[in-house]
């Protein structure tokens, strides 16, 4: 599925279909600068040089409902439908609308939204760094998607390394180095095409060719 380009004039879209038809009459409007504030009241000017727009696809539905099979005792499972501001390097940010879950555990929590075909990891924050929180958070989110049917040996997964995850109050800054050595535990391999080191920019995707060995590491 193909992301959506959509307008600038109307900021506070409440659906996809207004999305769309705002994209279908002119799909290039919400480009340009636009100011943002965050939950601490700072506000931000970003430059948007590409927009999108993701339906929800099969495989998030799918490892959407294995979400809610969670024990409520054990984790908290919340759904919404936001705006992501990603910095992508030389001044410019990608905007993106969609759905996402966001799953709460005492490790800390991550969030996961559909991305084209497939899925995007979008968010980990790890409770008490460097005790292993996150590398448990890591196995949860891969035993979701195979509870879910997905097939790990197919399924494209996309994540970005900025520096920093969150925004506001929920802001964690980590070097890019440390980030991207993190994911490449787990599968995940730098697309060179789509980077800009020198930008602070990191997208990477999961290696299905490595699914065999990532298995086996962690004992999937």
């Amino acid at each position: 599925m193909d992301p959506i380009i959509f307008d600038k004039k109307t900021l506070k879209v409440e659906t996809y279909e207004d999305a769309y038809q705002k994209y279908l009459e002119n799909p290039k409007l919400w480009l340009g600068k636009r100011k943002f504030t965050d939950n601490l009241g700072i506000t931000r000017t970003d430059n948007i040089v590409k927009a999108e727009f993701h339906l929800d696809n099969e495989p998030y539905l799918a490892f959407l409902e294995e979400c809610k099979s969670l024990p409520a005792q054990l984790f908290e499972v919340s759904t919404d439908f936001i705006s992501s501001s990603v910095y992508c390097g030389n001044g410019g940010t990608i905007l993106r609308k969609h759905n996402r879950v966001r799953i709460d555990c005492s490790s800390g929590h991550f969030c996961v939204a559909p991305h084209n075909n497939g899925l995007e990891f979008c968010r980990i924050i790890a409770n008490d760094r460097g005790k292993g929180n996150g590398t448990s958070m890591m196995k949860l989110f891969f035993l979701l998607v195979l509870d879910a049917g997905l097939d790990l040996a197919t399924l494209p997964i996309m994540l970005e390394c900025t520096g920093s995850v969150g925004a506001g109050s929920n802001q964690v800054t980590t070097n890019l180095t440390s980030q991207t050595k993190f994911f490449r535990k787990f599968g995940f391999r730098v697309n060179q095409s789509s980077s800009n080191y020198k930008g602070g920019y990191v997208q990477m995707n999961f290696q299905n060719n490595l699914v065999e060995e990532y298995k086996k590491s962690l004992s999937l």
